[in-house]
Order: structure tokens, then sequence, then C-alpha cells
């Protein structure tokens, strides 16, 4: 930021400052807290959880403050006991963390050493981890029909953007600044097709973006300003659940009831039973779960992608700066295409 803002630099750095000091202070934990809570969403009998925060919490995020505020200061102390740390807190990418989350960020630094000055040991430990992580995803690529990294035997359980692919390309593009294989970035460019259209709904999982993407999601100013067409640029959720989920209420949304209660069909019954790829339904207000998004889940990765595969100091044209909303006989997302 100090090329742009030194003022606002200077007020992050000292923030970071005191937010260490005050992080690193045994004196500032939290300790046991009690939570009043009620049963039922809040309309039950009350109840109280206690919770202790234990230090195995605190440690990914000590790990990722020590290795910015040594790039931030040139302070070789910060990095004081950082592999022993790092080795006893929870890894990236593997639960409670996942590829979805920003945990492979946290990390990233002890392979990368941008700033120098990370011990050896740590830094050639986490290259491996990252480069063996990445190889794992590769190697899926071969398995996988499609073309994507996402593992081709486990089609029982694809939760909130456990199938947005390109939330495997955080790992994949640590690893190919890491090593420079091209590997590694073919593997996001197959993720980022797999999201943009080259999918068994023939869907691009981004509004605004491709022939076809969803017309219709969970999002207020889309649906409150009178235009059919959807803010651009927001990447759903999309494929969610598996057939093991569909017998316990969260199966797809083929009807809904109209305003004077009678039932519209999206689906007629011989078409319902549809492959995992295939099971996709538009409604936001009672399909949720497909039609929403988050910034962590859905939003960053695609981000992220597309600007690790533009050309070097791309700029849109005036075309796409001045695109407006497509007609709504152009819209054709409610419906996947072949």
């Amino acid at each position: 930021m100090k090329p742009f803002d030194a003022k606002a630099s200077a007020l992050y750095a000292e923030s970071a400052r005191r937010a260490w000091t005050y992080g690193v202070d045994p004196a500032n934990a939290l300790g046991t807290v009690e939570i009043p809570a009620r049963r039922n969403r809040g309309s039950g009998d009350a109840y109280v959880v206690t919770w202790t925060e234990e230090e195995s919490h605190t440690r990914p995020y000590r790990v990722h403050a020590a290795a910015q505020m040594h790039r931030l200061t040139g302070d070789a102390a910060y990095l004081a006991g950082i592999g022993e740390i790092a080795a006893q807190a929870q890894p990236p990418m593997a639960w409670r963390f996942s590829h979805r989350d920003f945990s492979p960020w946290i990390y990233a630094e002890l392979a990368l050493d941008a700033g120098g000055g990370m011990p050896a040991d740590v830094v050639a430990h986490w290259r491996a981890f990252y480069l063996r992580e990445a190889e794992l995803l590769v190697a899926q690529l071969a398995e996988m029909p499609y073309r994507h990294t996402w593992p081709r035997k486990q089609d029982y359980w694809a939760g909130w953007g456990a199938l947005n692919v390109v939330n495997f390309n955080r790992c994949l593009s640590i690893a190919w600044k890491l090593s420079g294989d091209a590997r590694y970035r073919d593997a996001i460019a197959n993720n980022l097709d797999f999201m943009l259209g080259a999918n068994p709904l023939g869907m691009s999982w981004t509004t605004g973006i491709g022939f076809v993407y969803p017309i219709d999601i969970q999002h207020a100013n889309s649906e409150n300003d009178g235009i059919m067409d959807p803010v651009p640029g927001i990447t759903l959720y999309g494929i969610t659940g598996a057939p093991a989920m569909h017998h316990r209420g969260r199966e797809l949304v083929w009807d809904c009831k109209d305003a004077e209660g009678g039932v519209v069909s999206f689906q007629k019954q011989a078409n319902r039973e549809v492959p995992f790829y295939r099971r996709w339904s538009i409604h936001p207000h009672v399909n949720t779960g497909q039609c929403e998004f988050t910034v962590h889940e859905t939003m960053a990765s695609t981000i992220l992608s597309t600007a690790l595969l533009l050309p070097a100091g791309w700029t849109p044209d005036a075309e796409l700066k001045t695109r407006g909303p497509r007609r709504d006989d152009l819209l054709f997302g409610h419906w996947p295409l072949p």
C-alpha cells in the first residue's frame, strides 16, 4: 500500500505492531467464557455454552502474524521459534481448515520466504509440504473425466464451496510460485475453465461471464434493482449436495408454490434423478444453498485464478468497461445447457 497511500500504510503498520503486542500477551487471552443461548434458534429453553480458549486455537494466526511482522520490520526476533509453533499448529487445507478458506496463505510465507531471513529448515519443510499437496491435486486431473481437481470418488459430499474447484488454486498457485512448474499453472487453468463453463451443465458459475450463467441469485441488489440481469462478477456455490443428503430435507427444489397456492414444476418427474454434476435448480429462496455466495468459499479464488492467468499489464477494453445488462430475452441462466 505504501506506494499508493503512505499515510494509510503507516496507520496499518502501527496497527499491526499494536495488535502483535496485544495478541502475544498471555494476559489478554480469553480464558474460559460462558455464552448464554436458547434452543430452537432462540425461541426455546435457555442454556449456557462454556468455552475455553486454548493455545492450539491461536497458533496458526501467531505463525501468520510473526511472518508478516518480520516482512514489515525486518526484525528477526519475530521469527523466534516459528518452526516449532508451526509444527504444533493446525496445518492448512485440512480440518478444521480446508481448501475453501484462507489457511493456505497462513503458512505460505514459511515456504516462500519473500522477506528473506526465514530459517532454512522451516523453508524446506513448508516448501515440500506445498509441493506435495499440489502433486496430489495435479494427479486428480488425470483421474477426473471433467479435468478438475475435485476427487473423482468423492461425490458423496460436496458442501458449500467444495465444488468451487478454483478453491484448490490457492495451493496450486503457491506451488507454481515455488517451483515454476507449468503443470500447476495448467491445473489452475483447468479448474477455472470448469467454473466458467467447461462442465456438464455448460454453465458459467459467475454472473455476467459466459453465454449461460445463473440469473436469479440470493443477492438483494440484484433482486431489487428492477434489472433481470444480476450484478456481474458474483460466483455462486452452484452444485452442492449428494444422494445421501437428498433424503434428509436437503433435496433439490423441483416444485414451488405459486401466489395462489398451486404448484409450479421446474422439472418433470422423469428428469429428476439426475447425475451428480447436473443437480442444480435455480431458486434463491427455497434452494438457497446453491444460489448464494461468500467471499472465501466462492469469490476470492475466482478473482485470484483469473488474475493469475491474465497477461501482464492487462486492462479492460472500452467495450468491457461500457457493457451494460444483457437483454432479458438473451438471459438463458434459468436452464443449463445442453
